[in-house]
Parts: structure tokens; sequence; C-alpha cells
């Protein structure tokens, strides 16, 4: 299960390639949901 709280993931997110992140949420909803992997944010839904 993952959690969000105060728009930021509670754990880290693993993905296929092994790589770690988190899961930020602007506006608390999945309309402006990203992925953000050191430096770099990537939007999951245009």
């Amino acid at each position: 299960m993952l959690l969000i709280i105060n728009s930021l993931s509670y754990s880290a997110v693993a993905f296929d390639s092994g790589e770690y992140g988190y899961l930020l949420a602007k506006d608390f909803s999945l309309r402006e949901l990203e992925y953000v992997r050191g430096e770099k944010y990537y939007t999951l839904f245009k």
C-alpha cells in the first residue's frame, strides 16, 4: 500500500528498472501526480 502524506509518498517507489524515487501529488489528486527521482520530475498523467 502506498500512503501519501503532505502530498509526498510515505516510502520510496521502486520501479522494474531498479531505480527508486517518490511520488508527489501537487493538488492531492492523481491529476497532478509526478514521480521524482533525484532532481528530475516526471509527470505521470497528462
